[in-house]
């Protein structure tokens, strides 16, 4: 698997992006102007979206590469992506303003040309529902694509569930897991090893407050999602 995380122009938790791209707390030890050194980013692209590289500017981390139209950039991240593409640092991909896909997907379609499979997307939530709602989309063109998808930020993980899946709870982002049916009815769901199971029922996303925050059953180190046929969205949140 190739993995690349993209930053793009939503609300960013920028305690918690740090430590998402870099772990720990590495981004306490830096010095005043000195940029980060990237130990955790072995394997892992680094892209802008667009605004998302205001975000890298004012941390000093220089991205793989930049893509987007960069109508919302600021003017200081702009002309420093420019010195970083002339020195040889990263790729800049310029798009016309007037096209039918965002900035984020753009970056996708391109990195998944180029072999990528695997997405960690940052700054992709927050107050603009519209926009929340074209990136739990761009999860679903994704999977079309071959391609996994994961919204992440400080409170919520989401991502499409495989037909056969299994959750362990050491890895687990946050207590409380909640299932959506997505692009029609999700058959044959079973949740095993869950405080409210379920066999062989037909999700919709009509009752989706049966599926809501739900939780691992207690002593378990393990829990079971499989159905035969759907989308099956699942966000796991820390509150």
């Amino acid at each position: 698997m190739k993995t690349a995380v993209i930053i793009s122009g939503g609300r960013i938790d920028e305690d918690f992006a740090l430590d998402f791209l870099y772990g720990g707390s590495l981004y306490d030890k830096k010095e005043a102007g000195e940029p980060l050194s990237a130990p955790g980013r072995a394997g892992r692209l680094v892209a802008a979206a667009d605004s998302g590289a205001d975000f890298l500017y004012r941390h000093g981390i220089a991205p793989d590469m930049a893509i987007g139209d960069f109508d919302s950039i600021s003017r200081e991240a702009m002309e420093w992506l420019c010195r970083l593409e002339e020195a040889g640092q990263t790729k800049v991909v310029r798009l016309r303003p007037e096209k039918d896909d965002s900035d984020t997907q753009a970056a996708v379609t391109y990195l998944h040309r180029e072999g990528f499979d695997t997405f960690w997307l940052l700054g992709c939530t927050g107050s603009r529902l519209d926009h929340v709602m074209a990136n739990i989309g761009l999860m679903l063109w994704g999977e079309e694509m071959g391609c996994h998808l994961v919204l992440v930020d400080e409170h919520n993980r989401a991502e499409l569930v495989s037909k056969d899946q299994t959750i362990e709870r050491e890895e687990l982002f946050g207590p409380n897991i909640s299932f959506f049916a997505l692009d029609g009815p999700v058959e044959g769901l079973t949740l095993s090893g869950f405080y409210y199971p379920l066999e062989d029922y037909a999700l919709s996303l009509s009752d989706a407050g049966l599926t809501l925050s739900n939780k691992m059953a207690g002593g378990e180190r393990q829990a079971h999602v499989s159905f035969r046929s759907g989308r099956l969205l699942m966000i796991q949140a820390r509150d």
